[in-house]
């Protein structure tokens, strides 16, 4: 599949070239067309592969210089003359990245292609031989490139949607035009869009053309300096990546990448080339943008130092270049973005669609959490749809030959559309003996080792097990590939996800709300339109009751919210909770308001999990002390872990006695006094004695490690021995004054070495105002050794992180849980608030009863909690459907309400609240009305609105039928079923047919609770003589002088076939009209 950005490049190049195209031809098209003409072999007598390579043969790239005139002895004819001289006025134009020069129009455009000596420049500064002085000139270059260029943008290096104000007929007036026609005379000709081949040597237009791979001529590798060897070898197996070089203490971007990097990351071009770069410390940063914006990111890092490479190279060993490597390729689904204000988890989901059964790996990048869940859906998808909305995914991993073309559309066609990451199955990727190799890497060949979870796939052999192996290995494949395998696996934790939507599912524990109820019901995020103008979430039924202070606990009450609990007992014991808080709410408060403070746990411990990977530390040189900074957020993990334990001992301790709630009592309690809290203080002690601190840097205890301990020896011995060095020569010049610069160099006022009074072996390396600086040779060698031993000391510092956080890892059931407790208790904290301090109403304390043969709700004085939060004044309503008084005779089973009502006169709003009503209580909240009695809801089905999808092709009507077959084929007499006008994608007639069979099927075959919106009135007197049918309307008054309608929102208990169309669009018409004027 091609890439966003190759794509929008070669429509840019097709336009703004199509009139040079028309008018010349290069010399590789010319050459191009004589291979073509050339061919003569029998497509029959070759294989297919070969007859495409004949009938699209490889390019001939070796001259460097692309459009350079032809030096040679020979005659020209006279067409390619004129070709030449065409070719020389075009070359006379100057860049248009370059400063203008109005007053010299002769100026030559140089080379347009790069050639050995141009490739060095690109590369800024002497990559070949980095020492620490190269690394302080390039840092400076960099600095003058960020800063003082900006004064100059307007004129040397212009952005987009800049425009160049100079008026000679020869600079290009449009800068986004000029930049791409620089990078299209500065990219090699085998690069460009419309030349690309990949690997294999086949064109766009092949059916099995591979956009990851570039086939790069070897002639012209040839012809590349070493790092560019080094960068194009890298770039040539990720080419719809943007690749991130490392050289030095930057990351460069060149070509196509610097062009993008510039679009969106604003940075400024490095001289006139088509490159930029960024410092280290930056790469989160800059990446995050990237990867947000849809681009995948691969980083080559540099794999040794200086030192290494000049000892490499004394053994006669490799090139005389700093090598570096691919290490990680960063994607939507597998690099933590983060974004101020939002906590939701990012989910890569690897997806294996099998008949009408779906099996789908669902990896939770932060926590290394991994989900198995095996899906058997019907033809529309359902159950499918409903795991992504639930979920929403960022990037979704399938073999384009394993997922039929309907579940494409429906990943292309959801709310929020997950980056798309095909994965073909070109080496076994998707077998199941792969995945047991996987296994016997991570866990080795003893199958008792395995997590739970695996040993159960293994040692139960049938189809649907081989299934989820098969989508196993593709994931681990996946991540294989982006280099992140080793960190993943080894710290992976699966979960079997149960299918909670099968008819045979007799451990179901929680309430079924499909794609269409969560938007329908704007259960996770408001519908377009009113709300949508304001915040993120508000509006919603989570924005409503989320009060949590935490991160994770926002989590934790997505999951809630999504899955409302179906087991009495459970919710009646969460309902106790948010009381028993209630009666402590002063320690409630004080307990979310220090829980505000702490950062995201989860993640942070997440982080640390991953830092004990030996595998996953790849010998990376950077030039940031990363073994300090991972045990500095060490520290504070660790510092933060106590704090929470501390706060949840003092806030709730002390009152744990007296809860009424068994679960509350249970989580706020320490294992030793019969409770489920973990006694972690005396664990974060045991960590904290493995580490000194001093003057905020750490310093592991003696003994913990000899290597590092004679390491930090030897550093200290040859820095005395540099102290003892200074003194010698400030005894020398009679001054204690000299001191060494940072890069220990002796700093000595210029006084003392003015004219002859310098000493001969003193080197002079860079001067100040008042003193100069010198290196001596034996300055020179300590300077060596200090270098050399401070590399030791930093790997085997990184060789003690690993043992430490090693050591935190095996403890994670601990953590795990204590954290888990820490998100539960702010959940219950947060449904407190809900439903007592913040209550905008009377809140009733929901009645659920466990009643299978005649199901009922009855609510008084309801209302819609996420309109009322709004402040808009809403009308309560009374709604009562089924045996409301529990009597058991079948005349007091109206199970079903047929509503009808002028339009805006809140039907629609009373289906909605009817259903949140029931959701509420059984996530354990209190209801918004006087009061709530209900039976337990296993599942709701919607069917609102009226909306068609282009994208899967589907219309109104066919949407419509969607979702009432849905309701029909899965509902049981427990479901609540909610229609709003259903027939009015077709005509009267069919419409109403609709309805009315769907009606008698509900009441006599579901015998489930409904409440049935319509406008056909017909229906009152074809259901007047069902006794399991009650009629109510939402009452409106009609002034009969004025024709004016007046809507009083009320739902009354009555009959009323009085139709409002004419006055609602008065109504509407006069609204125009007042807005208008």
């Amino acid at each position: 599949m091609e890439t966003m950005k190759q794509s929008n490049l070669l429509n840019f190049f097709s336009s703004t070239k199509k009139s040079q195209q028309n008018s010349q031809q290069s010399d590789y098209q010319k050459e191009n067309q004589k291979n073509n003409q050339k061919i003569s072999l029998d497509p029959s007598k070759i294989s297919e592969e070969n007859q495409y390579q004949q009938e699209n043969p490889i390019p001939n790239f070796q001259n460097p210089n692309l459009l350079s005139l032809r030096k040679t002895k020979k005659i020209i004819d006279s067409e390619e003359e004129q070709e030449e001289q065409q070719l020389q006025k075009i070359l006379k134009k100057p860049s248009p990245l370059k400063t203008p020069q109005t007053n010299n129009n002769n100026q030559k455009r140089k080379s347009v292609r790069f050639t050995e000596k141009q490739e060095k420049s690109l590369s800024s500064f002497s990559i070949e031989s980095q020492n620490e002085q190269e690394n302080e000139d390039f840092d400076e270059k960099y600095k003058q490139s960020s800063t003082a260029r900006k004064s100059k943008q307007s004129l040397s290096t212009p952005k987009f949607g800049q425009k160049v104000t100079n008026t000679s007929e020869n600079i290009c007036e449009d800068p986004k035009k000029a930049a791409f026609e620089q990078l299209r005379d500065t990219t090699p000709l085998w690069a460009l869009p419309e030349n690309a081949r990949d690997k294999q040597m086949r064109k766009k237009d092949h059916p099995n053309y591979d956009p990851t791979t570039l086939y790069i001529p070897p002639d012209d590798f040839k012809k590349l300096t070493i790092c560019m060897q080094q960068y194009w070898t890298i770039k040539s197996e990720n080419f719809d990546k943007i690749v991130l070089f490392k050289l030095g203490k930057f990351y460069e971007l060149f070509y196509e990448d610097a062009l993008i990097s510039n679009k969106e990351l604003d940075l400024n071009w490095m001289g006139d080339k088509m490159h930029t770069g960024f410092p280290e410390k930056a790469l989160d940063r800059m990446a995050s943008k990237l990867v947000e914006r849809g681009y995948k990111v691969a980083i080559a890092e540099q794999t040794e130092t200086n030192q290494e490479m000049e000892k490499r190279l004394k053994n006669k060993i490799g090139q005389k270049c700093i090598q570096r490597e691919l290490v990680q390729v960063m994607t939507k689904g597998t690099y933590d973005i983060n974004q101020e204000g939002n906590y939701d988890p990012r989910y890569l989901v690897c997806l294996k669609n099998f008949k009408n059964y779906f099996c789908l790996c669902i990896l939770e990048h932060t926590t290394n959490q991994i989900t198995i869940s095996f899906i058997q859906d019907d033809l529309h998808y359902t159950n499918f749809k409903t795991l992504l909305c639930q979920i929403k995914p960022q990037e979704v991993v399938f073999d384009p030959l394993l997922v039929n073309n309907e579940v494409k559309k429906i990943l292309k066609s959801g709310y929020l559309v997950p980056q798309l990451s095909p994965f073909p199955n070109k080496r076994n990727e998707w077998n199941k003996n792969a995945c047991f190799s996987y296994f016997e890497q991570v866990y080795g060949q003893d199958k008792q080792l395995y997590p739970q979870v695996l040993q159960d796939l293994v040692n139960i052999r049938n189809e649907k097990n081989d299934i989820i192996l098969e989508t196993l290995s593709g994931l681990f494949s996946y991540l294989k590939s982006l280099l992140i395998f080793d960190e993943i696996l080894y710290t992976a934790r699966y979960q079997m996800q149960e299918d909670i939507h099968s008819q045979n599912s007799v451990l179901q524990q929680f309430m079924i709300l499909d794609s269409q109820a969560l938007q329908h019901l704007e259960i996770l995020e408001p519908s377009a339109g009113f709300f949508s103008t304001k915040q993120a979430f508000d509006g919603s039924l989570l924005s409503y009751i989320n009060k949590t202070r935490s991160p994770f606990g926002y989590r934790m009450l997505k999951k809630w919210v999504c899955a409302p609990l179906l087991d009495i007992q459970m919710i009646n014991d969460r309902l106790n909770a948010i009381e028993d808080l209630q009666n402590i709410s002063e320690m409630r408060d004080y307990f979310q308001k220090e829980l505000q403070k702490m950062p995201d746990l989860e993640k942070i411990c997440g982080r640390i999990y991953k830092y004990q990977i030996k595998q996953a530390q790849k010998n990376v040189v950077q030039y940031e002390d990363f073994s300090t900074i991972r045990l500095k957020e060490f520290r504070e993990l660790l510092s933060n872990f106590q704090s929470s334990y501390n706060l949840i001992m003092s806030s709730f301790s002390q009152y744990a006695e007296n809860f009424n709630s068994q679960r509350l009592k249970q989580i706020t309690l320490i294992s030793s006094q019969g409770g489920k809290l973990p006694e972690i203080a005396q664990l974060i002690a045991q960590f904290d004695n493995i580490i000194e601190w001093k003057s905020n840097k750490p310093y592991p205890k003696k003994g913990l490690l000899q290597e590092f301990d004679e390491a930090q020896e030897n550093v200290k011995q040859i820095q005395q021995e540099l102290e003892n060095y200074l003194r010698k020569i400030q005894k020398m010049f009679s001054d204690n004054s000299i001191k060494y610069s940072p890069k220990y160099e002796l700093e000595i006022h210029e006084n003392h070495v003015k004219g002859n009074k310098k000493p001969s072996d003193f080197e002079f390396t860079s001067k100040t105002k008042q003193y100069q600086r010198f290196l001596t040779n034996p300055l020179k060698k300590l300077i060596y050794e200090l270098e050399n031993a401070q590399e030791i000391e930093k790997k085997e510092l990184k060789t003690i992180c690993v043992q430490i956080f090693s050591q935190f890892y095996q403890m994670h059931k601990t953590w795990d849980s204590f954290l888990h407790i820490l998100a539960e208790l702010d959940c219950l904290c947060s449904l407190s608030l809900v439903s007592f301090t913040l209550a905008d109403g009377i809140m009733a304390r929901p009645q659920i009863i466990k009643n299978q043969n005649s199901p009922f709700i009855k609510l008084k004085q309801a209302r819609h909690p996420c309109l009322s939060s709004l402040g808009i004044k809403f009308i309560s309503n009374d709604v009562f459907i089924g045996d409301i008084n529990q009597t058991g005779e079948p005349k007091d089973q109206k199970n079903l309400i047929l509503l009808t009502g002028p339009n805006m006169g809140g039907k629609s709003t009373t289906l909605r609240m009817t259903c949140i009503a029931t959701i509420l209580g059984q996530i354990g909240c209190y209801v918004p009305a006087q009061e709530a009695q209900f039976s337990v809801v296993d599942r709701i089905f919607t069917r609102l609105g009226a909306s068609d999808k282009l994208m899967e092709g589907k219309s109104t009507f066919y949407i419509e039928m969607e979702e009432t077959f849905n309701a029909v084929a899965k509902g049981s007499i427990n479901s609540l079923v909610i229609m709003d006008e259903l027939g009015r994608g077709t005509s009267t007639h069919d419409g109403y047919s609709i309805a009315y069979s769907i009606i008698r099927y509900i009441v006599e075959h579901m015998k489930c609770r409904c409440i049935f919106a319509t406008h056909y009135h017909s229906l009152i007197d074809e259901f007047r003589l069902y006794y399991q049918i009650d009629f109510y309307h939402m009452a409106c008054f009609v002034d009969q002088n004025l024709g004016k309608v007046v809507f009083l929102y009320k739902l009354k208990k009555e009959e009323f076939q009085q139709s409002f169309a004419m006055n609602v669009a008065k109504v509407i018409q006069n609204l125009y009209i007042h807005c208008w004027y």
